[in-house]
């Protein structure tokens, strides 16, 4: 990941505003998780590259009762107005959540507007906790966008319609027009995604003819929110719905879900979007239990608007060494060789053999974070896995794995059996689209002490977390029931994050 803050300050969701090739990145932050642990303040980082970060002040929020903002602070969204400018931002009370401005001549200092809060609960959304499907009133993470034909900006936030579907959780994105921040229209909802316990965090853009609404969410709250994806299994995270026309009407794409996890784990979350050198990027947090600010992906696009995520060439400037593997040093195969066959080939494949059980190298050095790039062909095994932070007494760490025959790219947890074998636990895995494992292909992984960014051909597929230790250690190949071929395998040297 790209930025963590010091401890004992923990990061949640977050958003970037950018000016003068500059990216302010704040975030809801708590500021010492040892007393209260609710959110109190904006953090606030600048970058001029999105990969290395400059602390600021913070902003304080919390006021003490009864003020409205005495409860916890919510989501927020950047943007300039009238030459100044302005931040909402939210507070949690009564059950209600409510919304404030801030603004600032300069993007470093910042004052809470005399008249908040500036934006309360109103039909046709659910505003009291007793006239809706929820009795806790959402109302909250707005986002702006100027309407250049209505001379106006709209407003875009997380609501619930005050009479749903009584088959739905009346989850909504809330439409509001408003010229100056006073006074605000309140419009139908401009989506209503079923199937969602609620539509967090609305972003918007177009790209190419399409245009688009991310919002993030979970799909598996009982009822009518329990739905898998084409490619996971009970996904948490950021979902997207497309439209011909900016107003919509707007539907879930066949496979709408755009970064997160599965098996109900809340592990990439709140993705946003922002421009950058020309390219339309994705930036999201790592959850818990120790969040942080993502690395940032590209989206792209298909001919018919579907939309995947990309790797980011920006994270390069990370890299501060190169080391390349391509042979299997002596002392290693004896010390670190589980049953079965290494060698390197007179194509300088790394080639594994296995039978029944898995085969598994481990190199000598020890690395803590870093990128990794691999050539692989495993068309011919059960499964094959660049392993990594393995450790000794017990040897155990986490691999990223491929089963070709199931078209499954996986996440796991790596424990050496009593069969001198490694056995492989599931932690996230996706199910991979045809053809894209059939052949020789490209893994490349960033790790950076506990999160995992995964990609095949640079296409994004797994971002995850590890609770279990350790977080560093040796670099392994490993096969099963099968042959696996392994070519140009590099490793970059990355700092490692602050923690």
């Amino acid at each position: 990941m790209l930025y963590h803050p010091p401890v004992p300050s923990q990061l949640w969701d977050t958003w970037v505003f950018v000016e003068n090739q500059q990216a302010h990145l704040f975030y809801l932050r708590v500021s010492d998780t040892t007393k209260t642990g609710e959110w109190d303040s904006i953090g606030h980082v600048l970058s001029d590259d999105l990969v290395h970060w400059q602390e600021l002040d913070p902003i304080v929020l919390r006021t003490d009762p009864p003020a409205w903002d005495s409860g916890p602070s919510l989501t927020g969204s950047t943007f300039k107005h009238d030459g100044r400018y302005w931040m909402f931002y939210g507070s949690l009370t009564d059950k209600l959540n409510k919304i404030g401005l801030l603004v600032s001549d300069d993007l470093m200092h910042w004052e809470k507007c005399s008249d908040n809060p500036v934006l309360l609960p109103m039909p046709p959304y659910q505003h009291k906790s007793d006239c809706g499907p929820i009795s806790l009133v959402d109302w909250r993470d707005p986002a702006s966008y100027w309407r250049e034909e209505f001379n106006c900006w709209e407003i875009l936030l997380c609501a619930r319609q005050q009479n749903p579907d009584p088959q739905t959780t009346g989850a909504c994105i809330a439409k509001l027009h408003t010229t100056d921040f006073k006074q605000y229209q309140a419009l139908d909802p401009i989506a209503v995604p079923q199937g969602f316990f609620n539509a967090e965090v609305p972003d918007y853009f177009q790209l190419g003819d399409w245009h688009y609404l991310l919002f993030s969410s979970f799909a598996d709250g009982g009822g009518p929110c329990r739905f898998d994806t084409p490619t996971r299994y009970r996904p948490i995270g950021t979902w997207y719905m497309r439209s011909e026309h900016r107003d919509g009407p707007y539907e879930l794409a066949d496979d709408p879900f755009l970064v997160g996890s599965c098996n109900k784990r809340l592990e990439a979350y709140v993705g946003r979007t922002m421009m950058w050198e020309g390219k339309r990027l994705l930036y999201h947090h790592m959850g818990m239990p120790d969040p942080a600010w993502a690395m940032p992906k590209i989206i792209d696009q298909n001919q018919q608007g579907d939309l995947h995520l990309n790797y980011w060439p920006g994270l390069k400037k990370l890299r501060q060494e190169t080391r390349c593997i391509d042979s299997i040093p002596m002392n290693t195969c004896q010390k670190y060789v589980s049953t079965g066959d290494w060698q390197v080939d007179a194509d300088g494949w790394i080639v594994g053999h296995s039978n029944s059980i898995t085969s598994s190298i481990l190199f000598a050095d020890t690395y803590h974070d870093f990128e990794l790039t691999c050539t692989i062909d495993a068309c011919s095994a059960k499964n094959a896995a660049i392993l990594f932070h393995m450790d000794r007494d017990p040897i155990e760490g986490k691999a990223a794995s491929i089963q070709a025959n199931k078209r499954l790219v996986e996440n796991n947890h790596v424990v050496w059996t009593i069969a001198h074998s490694l056995g492989l636990n599931l932690h996230d895995n996706c199910l991979l689209h045809d053809g894209i494992v059939d052949k020789p292909f490209e893994l490349r992984m960033i790790v950076r002490g506990k999160y995992l960014d995964c990609y095949i051909n640079d296409r994004w597929y797994l971002s995850n977390v590890f609770q279990e230790q350790p977080v560093s250690g040796r670099i392994g190949l490993s096969v099963q029931q099968g042959v696996a071929r392994f070519r140009d395998l590099t490793i970059h040297v990355l700092p490692e994050l602050m923690s």
